[in-house]
C-alpha cells in the first residue's frame, strides 16, 4: 500500500487532471504537461511568473508540445491557469483567516458549471432537477474525493438540487436579549425503497459528475480509467432496487433490509477509495465482496400476530420466543437473523449488525445454546421442555 506522501502526491495530479480535463486541454498538452514534471497546481501556477503567465505557458508548455500555433489550446491552457491561481488563493485566504472550509460549502460557481457542462459534453445528459445533487452534495463529495477521505454519506440526507431549493422548515430559538437563533431540522426518515433508490441515483450522480477524469486503474496498473463512471454508479442504485423488490417482506423491513446491505456493501467502497481505488472500481469490487450478503434469504418471520388477528394457541409465538435469548452471557447480541428465516451472511464477520453468529435457543437449564456450528431450526435443544 502507497505511504500518505505517495498518496498525497497522487491525489494532487489527480486534481491538477481533473482541472486540465474541465477547461478541455488536449490530450496531446496534458501529456506533455506530464512529461515536463507537474505535479500539482502548486506546480502548475508558479512555474510561471504572474506578470508574463501567458506568454511564458506559450514558450514552455505549449511550443514544445504537438499543439504549437494552437489559438484555443493556448486560450484553454491560460484559463487553466487562471483558475489553478484563483483555487490556492482561496485555499491560503482561508488558513490566513483560519476559516475551516465546511465540507458541505457548495463549490466555486465557476467551477461548478465547468463540471456540470463537462458531465454534459461526456455523457450527452442534461439531469433534470429531480436528479441533479444539490449544490451542498456536490459540494461535499467533491471535497471528499479529491481529499481521498470518502465517507458513507447516509441516503436520508441526499438531497437533488430540486428539494434543497424548497424553503426548509426551520425552528427559531429566542436566546433573550433581542438574539434569536434558527435550527434547520434533520431531513426526515425515508418511508420506502422507492425514495432509497432515487437517493442512490442522485448520489451516484454526483460521484460521476466530479469524478469524469481518468485516473490510473488500480485493478489493471498502468491502465488509465474513469474515475467513476456513470454506468457503473447507476447499475448499482437499480441492483440495489431490484434486489430489495425480490423480498417477501414487508415495506418498513424491506427497506431496513436494503439500508443495511447498501450501507454495508458503501462501507467497504469508502475503505477501497481511501486504498486509492478509484470510486467506480472500488465499488464493483465491494459489490462483488458482499454477494452473500446480497443473497442471504430474505422471507419475512412474522413474531408477533398483527392487531386486531387472533392466533391459536399452537401459533403464539411467545412459546418460541420464552425459549430464545438475544445476549450472551458476555453482553454479546445474538444475531436473530441468522437464526430465522430472513438469515445473514455466511460468516459472522460480515454480518452487517455486527452480532455474534450463534444459536440462540434457550437450554433446559436456562443457559444459552451458544453453537455457531447450527442456527435454531437445527438445535437438538429446541425439542426439549425445561
Amino acid at each position: 500500500m502507497p505511504g500518505p506522501q505517495s498518496a498525497q502526491v497522487k491525489r494532487d495530479k489527480e486534481e491538477l487532471s481533473k482541472l486540465f480535463q474541465q477547461c478541455r486541454l488536449s490530450e496531446d498538452l496534458i501529456k506533455y504537461i506530464d512529461t515536463v514534471g507537474v505535479e500539482s497546481l502548486s506546480d502548475f501556477v508558479n512555474m510561471v511568473s504572474a506578470a508574463s503567465y501567458e506568454s511564458e505557458l506559450k514558450t514552455l508548455l505549449l511550443d514544445p508540445s504537438s499543439e504549437k500555433g494552437s489559438v484555443i489550446q493556448l486560450s484553454r491552457l491560460r484559463a487553466s491557469w487562471q483558475e489553478a491561481k484563483s483555487v490556492l488563493e482561496r485555499s491560503k485566504k482561508r488558513r490566513l483567516e483560519g476559516v475551516a472550509e465546511d465540507a458541505d460549502d457548495p463549490l466555486d460557481t465557476v467551477m461548478q458549471e465547468g463540471l456540470m457542462s463537462s458531465f454534459a459534453t461526456q455523457y450527452g445528459l442534461r439531469l433534470p432537477m429531480h436528479l441533479t445533487p444539490s449544490d451542498s452534495l456536490l459540494g461535499r463529495v467533491y471535497r471528499e474525493v479529491s481529499k481521498g477521505a470518502p465517507t458513507v454519506i447516509a441516503i436520508r440526507k441526499v438531497q437533488s438540487l430540486y428539494k434543497a431549493s424548497q424553503v426548509a422548515a426551520k425552528e427559531e430559538v429566542s436566546l433573550g436579549n433581542h438574539i434569536k437563533v434558527q435550527l434547520q431540522s434533520e431531513p426526515p426518515p425515508l418511508k420506502h425503497t422507492i425514495q432509497y433508490y432515487f437517493g442512490l441515483r442522485i448520489l451516484g450522480n454526483a460521484y460521476a459528475i466530479v469524478g469524469q477524469h481518468k485516473v490510473e486503474s488500480a485493478v489493471t496498473p498502468s491502465k488509465q480509467v474513469v474515475a467513476a463512471p456513470l454506468s457503473v454508479n447507476l447499475d448499482y442504485a437499480d441492483f440495489c432496487l431490484r434486489k430489495a423488490s425480490e423480498c417477501a417482506m414487508a415495506p418498513d423491513l424491506q427497506l431496513q433490509w436494503l439500508q443495511a446491505r447498501d450501507e454495508h456493501t458503501r462501507s467497504r467502497m469508502v475503505e477501497l477509495m481511501r486504498q486509492n481505488y478509484p470510486q467506480g472500481e472500488a465499488l464493483e469490487k465491494a459489490l462483488a465482496e458482499t454477494e452473500l450478503l446480497w443473497n442471504a434469504q430474505t422471507q419475512q418471520i412474522h413474531e408477533q400476530p398483527s392487531s386486531g388477528m387472533t392466533t391459536s394457541p399452537a401459533s403464539t409465538p411467545s412459546k418460541r420466543s420464552e425459549r430464545t435469548v438475544r445476549v450472551l452471557s458476555t453482553g454479546q447480541a445474538i444475531c436473530k437473523k441468522r437464526n430465522d428465516q430472513r438469515g445473514c451472511t455466511a460468516k459472522e464477520r460480515d454480518c452487517p449488525d455486527q452480532k455474534r453468529h450463534v444459536c440462540d435457543v434457550k437450554k433446559p437449564d436456562g443457559e444459552v445454546c451458544g453453537s455457531p456450528s447450527h442456527v435454531r431450526s437445527q438445535c437438538p435443544f429446541l425439542s426439549k421442555k425445561p
